[in-house]
């Protein structure tokens, strides 16, 4: 009669155990994630993160310096192997010609590495490629297929003011 009532209570708790991970919602469980269900259980792989958005390749529209001047060229933007909230910006500042007569040649062969929180981004104090060139700080946001971009540039550590760069990126 024991082994019997054992079984039966063991069936009853299984059937407990099963039919309330049936009723589980399932969804995006991460809250870093852009498609974040609070309500959601259960992980169902449907998560997408919040730099996915601003992965890809812009044109960009760019002024630096008050020159007047505004070249048209690309970025890269990848995402960062190191931290899921990273993104690594290639071709900051590119070989601007007629800037680079002006400001002297900052563009950056090496990516700078920027930090995502919910549609923006900001980086700190970098020099990517060691030449004397270095990007004091910078932040961004992206609003559909355009992120709108600023940050300021010095050669070496002297007097000379920081160059402001403000810039639009297009997908």
């Amino acid at each position: 009669m024991i082994k019997i009532t054992h079984i039966i209570l063991t069936f009853f708790f299984a059937s407990l155990v099963i039919s309330s991970s049936c009723n589980k919602k399932e969804g995006c469980t991460n809250p870093k994630a852009e498609n974040f269900d609070p309500s959601a259980e259960l992980e169902d792989g449907s998560c997408i993160g919040q730099r996915a958005k601003f992965l890809g390749l812009y044109e960009v529209i760019e002024t630096c310096g008050g020159t007047g001047i505004t070249p048209s060229y690309l970025i890269e933007i990848k995402a960062s192997n190191l931290n899921l909230d990273d993104i690594l910006i290639f071709n900051l500042s590119k070989d601007l010609g007629e800037i680079d007569a002006v400001l002297g040649n900052f563009n950056y062969e090496n990516p700078i590495v920027a930090t995502i929180i919910n549609s923006k981004f900001t980086f700190d104090r970098q020099m990517p490629d060691g030449d004397g060139w270095y990007v004091q700080d910078g932040k961004g946001t992206i609003t559909g297929n355009e992120i709108a971009l600023s940050f300021r540039i010095k050669l070496g550590n002297g007097t000379q003011p920081f160059t402001l760069c403000t810039s639009l990126l297009k997908k």
